[in-house]
């Protein structure tokens, strides 16, 4: 899912019009960065953008994987990707909310430098590392990251030290919403094996602002499709796999 260059070269570009202003009134602040060089606001922009796409990107991906980065011990594969079990014959295999959100942290820890890598930084030299920590934090209102990663700068014997902590990043998606309802939908799913209550879950999402699918895959084995009711959803998916009928 992850883009090709030249998609993420004008992704860039457009991001950097909206966030070189906010850089370029951060770089008068101390707090942050050692003393900032001429002309580097392009580039921390560019670093910016990079961390809104690599965000971005593990929302979409980690979500239509029903939670995972990796594949769970239990899954269905689905070349080129997969989707894991959440029920299985009577077994409530659900990830935590903390869970997915470490999935969504080890796929912007896997990531953010790819996209470094891709800037066009001219006569300045970018270094850093893989970052120290990467916190998601999944709230009603979105998702919230903060990235613990210094971006060292340097041009013409001088350089500085951005701290990407400084800007933290949130997205507005209805995941909260949508792992709740499926909670929902596996709680009764285990209380109530052979049915489950239609007319309670189309209230739920209806109240959410989600739309909630089941269709059939294969034999015994439903996948399940949640996503939000608005242009370019975050698509949530899983798989149950009930016992075969008598």
């Amino acid at each position: 899912m992850m883009k090709k260059r030249g998609q993420l070269t004008i992704f860039i570009i457009i991001a950097i019009l909206v966030v070189v202003l906010i850089i370029f009134f951060f770089l008068m602040q101390n707090d942050f960065m050692s003393q900032p060089i001429e002309g580097s606001e392009i580039v921390l922009a560019s670093v910016l953008a990079c961390v809104e796409y690599t965000t971005k990107n593990s929302l979409y991906f980690v979500s239509f994987q029903g939670g995972y980065n990796t594949p769970p011990e239990t899954h269905f594969s689905f070349s080129p990707t997969f989707f894991p079990y959440y029920y299985y014959e009577g077994e409530d295999l659900m990830p935590s909310l903390p869970m997915i959100e470490y999935e969504i942290a080890e796929f912007v820890d896997e990531n953010l430098e790819k996209c470094f890598n891709l800037i066009e930084s001219g006569n300045f030299e970018i270094s850093y590392s893989r970052p120290k920590s990467v916190d998601v934090n999944i709230r009603k209102e979105g998702v919230e990251y903060k990235i613990d990663m210094p971006i060292t700068i340097r041009k013409d014997g001088k350089s500085m030290v951005f701290e990407l902590s400084e800007f933290p990043m949130t997205h507005e998606t209805r995941l909260y919403d949508i792992y709740q309802t499926s909670r929902f939908f596996i709680n009764d799913q285990l209380d109530n094996p052979e049915d489950y209550c239609i007319s309670c879950l189309a209230k739920m999402s209806a109240d959410a602002g989600i739309k909630f699918y089941l269709f059939p895959l294969i034999d015994d084995v439903y996948i399940i499709m949640a996503y939000e009711n608005k242009p370019n959803p975050v698509v949530f998916q899983f798989v149950n796999k009930y016992l075969p009928e008598n």
